[in-house]
């Protein structure tokens, strides 16, 4: 079975090679700002709203994707400097304002102008890269115009132990991040030997106190990691709010906050890491919740506990991994009540409130612990929904 991965790897740029890859920064940022620039200006056109809250406005036109694609011909003759950029990393620029634009239309914000003032910078390439990978080194592609030479292009970067080997690859982006420290991530095809799992069913009901609780009773303690650093980066950031704009010592306490927020992010995708590859080699069918997190996080006293546990991170580790071993994943619907539901006999507590940690049925009189009973339902009506689903 071919699916497709994605690598994270540390980069080491000697200067010349640093100052190489900010020149590939600018280039493709200015690529994506003045197309953005000549779509605000109605540079492709207008056209009359039909139908929606601004029905009868004159907006300005949105160019098609191949259009977008085409334009970086024109940009280069337009724009000599362009030239010194391959022209797979400018169509790739162009493509990204128009998943850009694309997904305004969907519900996201509208695309924003690239800074250059931003301490996270990135330029990526889509399918058809033609990175390759020789022993320690990533070797990019070099533009014929390019001002530096073949071996600018070969970047030393620190190669960990994967579970595949990177063959066919579909694609790359290089990153800074606001410690200055440089990532390239590879996104490729990789063969793999499906591993199917004993006959074991699960329903997770994620929490605030214990990150998941299971339908067999299994009980996953939450990290709490912004408690666990709370004081140091409390420290840390009032510092950086004494310190004056623009001056050096501002910045070096900024690098210091911000080692401290990496520390818990990596800390957190280990956590999530290991959690679900312990999860998936273990069960063959998982039942979840549909959580509407946007809303839950307008609860002043919440949100601050429900960010940091970051449950749709967890739940995106536990799809992409589930390929691997055939487990099959299921949501059931976010309005579903699961924790009101009594697990035996099926009636609904409808005055069943957050401080009800043990659910007493009103009709059965079955005790149980709150999340455990919410964890059954759960997976009793993930179980209905893939039968169903069977069935037609």
């Amino acid at each position: 079975m071919e699916i497709v991965r994605a690598n994270k790897y540390r980069l080491y740029p000697n200067a010349t090679q640093k100052a190489m890859l900010h020149e590939m920064f600018g280039l493709f940022r200015f690529t994506f700002n003045n197309t953005l620039g000549k779509i605000k200006n109605s540079e492709f056109g207008t056209y009359i709203v039909k139908n929606g809250k601004n029905k009868g406005n004159t907006v300005p036109k949105i160019p098609s994707q191949t259009e977008l694609i085409g334009l970086s011909t024109k940009l280069k003759d337009q724009y000599k400097f362009l030239t010194r950029l391959p022209n797979d990393l400018i169509q790739s620029s162009l493509t990204n304002l128009y998943s850009g634009v694309k997904s305004f239309y969907k519900g996201s914000g509208y695309p924003k102008f690239k800074s250059k003032k931003d301490y996270n910078q990135s330029f990526d390439m889509k399918a058809g890269s033609r990175v390759r990978i020789k022993d320690n080194y990533i070797q990019l592609n070099k533009s014929n115009c390019s001002a530096y030479s073949k071996s600018d292009y070969l970047i030393k970067f620190k190669k960990h132990k994967t579970n595949y080997d990177i063959d066919k690859i579909t694609g790359f982006s290089i990153s800074k991040d606001n410690l200055s420290n440089y990532w390239i991530t590879i996104t490729h095809k990789i063969d793999i030997n499906i591993k199917i799992n004993p006959k074991n069913e699960i329903g997770i009901d994620l929490g605030i106190k214990d990150f998941a609780i299971c339908s067999d009773g299994n009980v996953i303690k939450n990290h709490n990691l912004t408690k666990k650093y709370s004081r140091k980066l409390k420290l840390e950031q009032r510092k950086l709010s004494n310190k004056n704009k623009g001056s050096k010592n501002k910045n070096k306490q900024r690098l210091k906050v911000a080692k401290v927020h990496r520390k818990i992010k990596n800390q957190r995708n280990d956590f999530n890491h290991k959690t679900s590859r312990m999860l998936i080699d273990i069960y063959s069918f998982i039942g979840l919740e549909s959580l509407d997190i946007k809303n839950m996080i307008k609860n002043r006293r919440l949100s601050k506990a429900i960010s940091n546990v970051v449950w749709s991170e967890f739940i995106a580790y536990l799809k992409y991994k589930s390929d691997e071993n055939q487990v099959q994943i299921v949501q059931i619907d976010k309005y579903f009540p699961s924790s009101k539901t009594c697990s035996r006999c099926g009636s609904i507590k409808k005055d069943l409130t957050l401080q009800d940690r043990t659910y007493i049925c009103p009709e059965c009189k079955f005790e149980i612990d709150r999340d455990l009973n919410a964890s059954i339902n759960i997976l009793n009506e993930s179980l209905r929904i893939s039968k169903q689903a069977r069935m037609e």
